[in-house]
């Protein structure tokens, strides 16, 4: 395929990775401004003694996934 595609149109295969390389377009447009929410106080509402309570109520059955937050 690849012969036939050089010989008769003159293509060549381009080099593997090609198509995935990065590729930085310059231009004088500022950068569009993020749609990330920004938090400015996570907790708000919650009482400060929140993950005392927790673990009073949970004990040794906090799942692994939330032992850093708890």
């Amino acid at each position: 395929m690849e012969d036939c595609m050089e010989s008769k149109m003159g293509i060549e295969k381009p080099p593997y990775g090609y198509f995935s390389q990065l590729r930085v377009h310059e231009t004088e447009r500022p950068k569009p401004k993020s749609f990330a929410t920004e938090f400015q106080k996570p907790n708000v509402g919650m009482p400060p003694d929140f993950q005392e309570e927790v673990k009073e109520k949970l004990g040794s059955k906090v799942p692994q996934a939330f032992q850093g937050f708890v």
